[in-house]
Parts: structure tokens; C-alpha cells; sequence
């Protein structure tokens, strides 16, 4: 095993590359994301894995666009609203959180970067809404363009209309829930089958083969939504969904590293 989530960032550049970057217009693509507990199958840093790999395929897109790109050094010290009262679930207060993603953007800013777009791996509600808040303090108070990435369909429950000016929206098709007889949320098929492509070494897969499907009540998954603790409703073995149907979901992050690239390019080239 020989993963690092510090591949192809500014951690393994030197300043004079880092302001070369920055003179020459290079936009910044900040990843975003928690250490949290994923099951026994999967590893706590299974969001700071796979967001570091989204990362790396959108700035390969996004070269292909003839738009240059640089990884900041990755933040993973969000909230674990669901997974809170499982050992390895570590979450900050949302002032700590704030003021680390308002620091992280001025020092951007004073490297003489104009963008920086938050790409998240994580979806709890208060995570996302702390972030919506740090961004939007951040592209107010700094001079450089701030903007939060989210799905079109993080809208509604983030009570956003999708033309605010710390947020940029994509497209993303349905293709989280693979196996449609269980609600799927958390360490279930679809994020087994993401890490078992990328990085297959942190996947117990004789583990997660015998997991057995776990569903949850759709009126929690509303409670969840709405911002609620769901700890209590997930299984004793920390996951929602179906693990052992990783064969059967979709793996990889084509898609929506198409959608994301492809709005990155509309905001900074319109």
C-alpha cells in the first residue's frame, strides 16, 4: 500500500513553484472532508481518500480544458453529525471550523490565487451549512472569488436558490444508490465499490461481503436531512445500505468530475 492524500498537492511543492502557480492564474481546488468511521470494512479516512482522488481527477479534466489547477493541502476537520458516538468520528464546533476555512482562503488569497473552489466529500447537513457559512464570510471579507461546490439537488435542503455567490452547483445524476431496496447512506455499496477501485488496499472486502443489508426508515433519513442525529438509528456496525453489493455499484467518479469540471469552466471562463 502506497496512498497519500498529499499526491499532486502544494504540500509537495516548494513556495517558488507555489507563487509561479499563482502568477500564472492557476485556480485552487481546496478538498474538503471528515475522519469518520465507515463500517468495519472501510477506514475512518475513507472521505479524505476519495475526495483527495476527486480532486486529482477534476484538475486532470480541467487540463484537458486548458484550465490549470492546483490541490491545496486537504482539510478534514468538518462536523460527523450522523456517526458522532462511534469511536475514529472526530468533529469540530462550527467557530473552530469557520475561522480554519476563512484562514485557509486569506492565505490563498495572499499567495495571489483569484479562485478557490471547495470540493466536499462529505454530506451532513450541518457540515455542508458550516462550510455554506465560512465561504460565504470568506468571499465577502477576501479578495479572491470563494466558492463552495454542491449538487443541484443539495439545494432544497441547504435552502438555496443556486445563484449565490459563495456557492457553485453541478448537475449530478442519480447514481449514489445502486441497490434501490435499501436506503442507502453511509458505507453502503456505492462509497465500498468508490474505495475498492482507488484505493483497494483499505477495503476488508471478505468483511464487507458478508455484511448483511441494513435499512433505515425513511421518516429518519427525513430527520437526517433536516439536520437531525441519526446515530441512533445506524447499525451497531456503523453502516446504512448494502456493502456486500460493492460489485454492483457504480466505482468511479466519471461522472460527476465531468459535471464539476464543466461548471468550474463556465464560472471562470463567462
Amino acid at each position: 500500500m502506497d496512498y497519500s492524500i498529499f499526491e499532486d498537492t502544494m504540500v509537495n511543492m516548494n513556495f517558488m513553484e507555489i507563487e509561479k502557480s499563482a502568477k500564472n492564474g492557476y485556480i485552487v481546488l481546496l478538498p474538503i472532508s471528515v475522519m469518520e468511521e465507515h463500517g468495519p470494512h472501510l477506514c475512518i479516512g475513507l472521505h479524505p481518500y476519495l475526495c483527495h482522488m476527486k480532486c486529482k481527477l477534476i484538475k486532470s479534466k480541467l487540463r484537458k480544458m486548458d484550465i490549470n489547477s492546483i490541490i491545496a493541502p486537504p482539510f478534514y476537520w468538518g462536523m460527523s453529525q450522523a456517526t458522532c458516538r462511534f469511536p475514529g468520528s472526530f468533529t469540530c464546533r462550527k467557530e473552530t471550523i469557520t475561522l480554519l476555512i476563512y484562514d485557509i482562503i486569506m492565505s490563498l488569497s495572499d499567495f495571489g490565487f483569484k479562485y478557490v473552489f471547495g470540493v466536499d466529500e462529505h454530506k451532513d447537513l450541518k457540515h455542508c451549512t458550516t462550510m455554506l457559512d465560512a465561504f460565504s464570510i470568506a468571499n465577502k471579507e477576501i479578495n479572491i472569488k470563494a466558492k463552495y461546490i454542491l449538487p443541484t439537488s443539495a439545494l432544497a435542503s441547504n435552502r438555496l436558490k443556486g445563484d449565490e455567490s459563495n456557492i457553485l452547483t453541478f448537475h449530478q445524476t442519480n447514481i449514489s444508490r445502486q441497490n434501490y431496496n435499501y436506503i442507502s447512506l453511509h458505507a453502503d455499496d456505492r462509497q465500498t465499490a468508490l474505495m475498492y477501485n482507488y484505493f483497494p488496499d483499505l477495503v476488508d472486502i471478505d468483511i464487507a461481503s458478508k455484511l448483511k443489508p441494513t435499512n433505515l426508515e425513511a421518516k429518519y433519513v427525513t430527520d437526517w436531512l433536516k439536520g437531525g442525529d441519526i446515530t441512533k438509528y445506524l447499525s451497531p456496525n456503523g453502516y446504512v445500505g448494502d456493502p456486500a453489493s460493492y460489485k454492483d455499484a457504480v466505482g468511479n467518479f466519471d461522472d460527476v468530475v465531468d459535471a464539476i469540471a464543466a461548471s468550474i469552466e463556465n464560472e471562470i471562463k463567462h
